[in-house]
């Protein structure tokens, strides 16, 4: 079982930031138990995509305003004008992919936009092309329709799909053929608490679970009749999951 660092490394460095990558990246270096990354991205107002979880920056920045109506330039350096000593900016995807390079996997999570799919998909087709996936990009989402418009926009030459959701009703809801077609599925460790759980995994099909940054949530996973399909838990606490037994430092 490896680790997904969510959001990059976000116990130490602001979520979601180059920052936050780089540390990722360093400790992917040192630690191959740490395999990939997981970041938000949505379309700003003026068609960039660029690294937010949150529709607005309220909670990150205390300013108003939907992303997807703001031009980039009004909050790229939102972090830096709005905290105290902080020299991060928001970034795009593409800055990323320079950051990045193929050193681990991007598990990348498109916040819906369902007004704007069309463009949002054909937008992340293109910077895709541009960054040449090496079987190193995993495209995820909450949102169905959304997936689906993404793997027919996108294709499937270097990437998987995943579908993150986090109760038994949405899963209930889900069509199972296409459940059965995607390489990953992505449930909140909530709902391993319960014992009965499980899942109508596909053959080959595989587990990433979020978000897991404690012991006590690891041992009910490993309960699970589903550990075997656990290839990755995402985390915000890399220090913790490298500090694991088992867990090997590079020589």
């Amino acid at each position: 079982m490896d680790f997904i660092a969510h959001r990059g490394f976000a116990k130490n460095h602001l979520e979601n930031t180059l920052g936050a990558f780089g540390a990722a990246v360093e400790m992917r270096r040192r630690f191959p138990v740490v395999s990939g990354i997981e970041l938000d991205i949505q379309l700003s107002g003026d068609g960039e995509l660029v690294v937010v979880h949150d529709p607005d920056l309220t909670r990150l920045a205390g300013i108003p305003g939907r992303i997807s109506e703001l031009a980039y330039s009004a909050f790229r350096h939102a972090l830096q004008e709005h905290r105290a000593g902080c020299t991060e900016v928001i970034p795009r995807l593409r800055e990323v992919f320079e950051l990045v390079n193929h050193a681990l996997t991007l598990h990348i999570e498109l916040k819906d936009t369902s007004s704007r799919s069309e463009e949002f998909t054909g937008k992340l087709a293109s910077e895709l092309a541009a960054y040449s996936p090496q079987n190193d990009v995993c495209i995820i989402s909450f949102s169905i329709p959304l997936l689906e418009n993404a793997e027919k926009c996108c294709g499937h030459k270097g990437l998987s799909y995943g579908w993150d959701f986090s109760s038994r009703g949405a899963l209930e809801h889900a069509d199972r053929s296409w459940l059965a077609g995607l390489e990953y599925l992505n449930p909140s460790r909530r709902l391993f608490a319960r014992e009965d759980f499980t899942l109508p995994l596909a053959r080959g099909q595989k587990l990433n679970v979020w978000t897991v940054n404690r012991s006590s949530d690891l041992a009910i996973l490993r309960r699970s009749p589903l550990y075997r399909r656990i290839a990755s838990v995402i985390t915000d606490d890399l220090d913790w999951a490298v500090a694991l037994p088992g867990r090997k430092k590079k020589g």
